[in-house]
């Protein structure tokens, strides 16, 4: 039982990594998650592991085991958990990072520069912020639940999009080039059940708001990063809900103007008003009130993270460095003017022109 245990353990290992490290595993702590919060001086650490140990009355299941830990650095509070753990942990094969919402409002710069420094971690591992008891978050299940979160996140950037999946490298990318801010989901608890909430926001290192999940997938459009959504609006006081499923989105800069061309593709998925679909002028109302209705929402989105918060998550400035570079030095985030453009071709109909009982 044990030996098939361990085996469940390895291919899992080999399925997320692509690779095997040849260390005895039953001598490592594998590591697929560490939850960093602050309290006063100290940082606290929640340290997800994998539990290899099993008894024979046990199904053949993947479960792990937290490990909590302190220090006046991230590094001697993991260095710490040695203390509490009775192997070595290896976090080559760490899946996410838990970060406190208040440790993120005081600055994560400890946090990018520990991840960064450190050899035995790959970064291809996820970052998240934790609106709840990081503890809490992690034990609400006895299986993993950084690989649960982490599979939720990919499959609602899939489908919907409105939320923007984070891995450190890409992160660090961002931390490090002065002219764009950086974005990180959030989670939180809801009747003991982890949901994915809103997006953080970052000026700097330090967390200073969240766009919720329709601000969010206007964010995705805008950077371009959209495979798959669903978008509803009013069409003749009805609600229509359309299906996007091919995007593509170019913003050029010229003066200070950012012209911001978003091409959307998809069909009509449910639509509630009696119209005539094979009319051609029907399909192309609809497109140009989901046009109109979308132009306003972005540029609303647009506007509120400018006046409210003044934080460049788009990186307009890093777009003006490299095409308008004679502005780039005078660039002010509140004086920019936008042009906004959107083309929404509906190709197909659905399987019917007509209501079923029309």
């Amino acid at each position: 039982m044990k030996y098939i245990k361990i085996l469940i353990i390895s291919l899992f290992i080999t399925l997320i990594t692509g690779c095997y490290n040849y260390r005895e595993l039953n001598d490592l702590g594998i590591t697929t998650a560490v939850g960093i919060s602050k309290d006063g001086d100290n940082y606290n650490l929640v340290i997800e592991v994998l539990k290899t140990e099993t008894s024979s009355n046990e199904e053949n299941k993947i479960e792990t085991i937290l490990y909590e830990s302190s220090g006046k650095t991230i590094q001697e509070a993991l260095r710490r958990a040695i203390l509490k753990s009775p192997k070595r942990l290896y976090a080559n094969h760490l899946y996410m990072i838990l970060i406190d919402e208040e440790l993120a409002k005081d600055g994560i710069a400890s946090i990018m520069d520990l991840f960064f420094r450190d050899v035995e971690s790959r970064k291809q591992f996820y970052v998240l912020i934790s609106k709840d008891d990081i503890k809490k978050v992690l034990e609400t299940t006895d299986e993993i639940t950084a690989k649960s979160l982490v599979e939720r996140l990919k499959v609602n950037d899939d489908y919907l999009s409105n939320t923007t999946p984070i891995t450190f490298s890409k992160l660090l990318t961002k931390y490090a080039n002065p002219n764009i801010e950086m974005v990180i989901p959030s989670v939180k608890l809801n009747d003991k059940e982890i949901v994915i909430d809103d997006t953080a926001i970052f000026k700097g290192d330090k967390l200073i708001g969240y766009i919720d999940e329709h601000e969010s997938l206007y964010y995705s459009l805008i950077m371009n990063n959209v495979s798959d959504t669903v978008l509803t609006s009013l069409y003749k006081n009805e609600y229509t809900t359309i299906e996007i499923n091919n995007t593509n989105t170019s913003i050029n800069v010229l003066n200070n103007t950012f012209k911001i061309k978003i091409d959307l593709s998809g069909y009509i998925a449910e639509i509630n008003s009696k119209v005539d679909l094979t009319n051609p002028e029907i399909i192309k109302e609809i497109e140009d009130t989901f046009e109109e209705d979308l132009k306003s929402r972005i540029s609303k989105f647009i506007q509120k993270v400018i006046d409210k918060y003044d934080t460049d998550i788009f990186g307009f400035k890093d777009l003006m460095y490299k095409k308008d570079f004679k502005n780039y030095k005078d660039f002010n985030f509140k004086k920019l003017n936008f042009d906004i453009n959107i083309d929404i071709l509906l190709k197909y109909k659905g399987n019917g022109v007509k209501e079923l009982n029309a």
